[in-house]
């Protein structure tokens, strides 16, 4: 079954809904957003979500919510959570990225590896769950 095509790889996660996917579009710019159905496999077709990345997005989930994470056109990180619908990007106050990036979600915190911006380092922060 195609869904689609990209330019990176997609990033995906798994909830009670189904199955998340998200993607870099084609123009190398923009986020798109998909979700197959866990029980129907109905795919909802992709839907342009706001802003954009010059880097392949990376997602997680706790099996409920799923949690976006993209390097901005800024290089900052940007996170986005959606449960019934998506929370709206908010972003993370340490540091900058030269490359794509790395999200996983812990028992109260994202866990977040980046590339730095001299373009060899690894820098590692963790965002809580409840803003801090």
């Amino acid at each position: 079954m195609s869904l689609g095509s990209t330019i990176d790889s997609p990033s995906a996660a798994i909830t009670d809904a189904g199955l998340h996917i998200v993607v870099r579009g084609s123009d190398g710019r923009s986020i798109w957003y998909t979700r197959l159905d866990r029980y129907s496999f109905q795919f909802s077709g992709w839907r342009q979500l706001p802003g954009s990345t010059p880097s392949a997005p990376s997602m997680t989930s706790d099996g409920y919510r799923v949690w976006l994470a993209v390097r901005g056109m800024d290089n900052r990180v940007y996170v986005n959570a959606l449960a019934a619908s998506w929370g709206g990007w908010r972003r993370v106050p340490t540091g900058s990225t030269a490359a794509g990036l790395a999200i996983e979600l812990g028992s109260s915190v994202l866990h977040l590896a980046v590339i730095g911006t001299d373009g060899k380092s690894i820098w590692y922060a963790q965002l809580g769950l409840d803003g801090s």
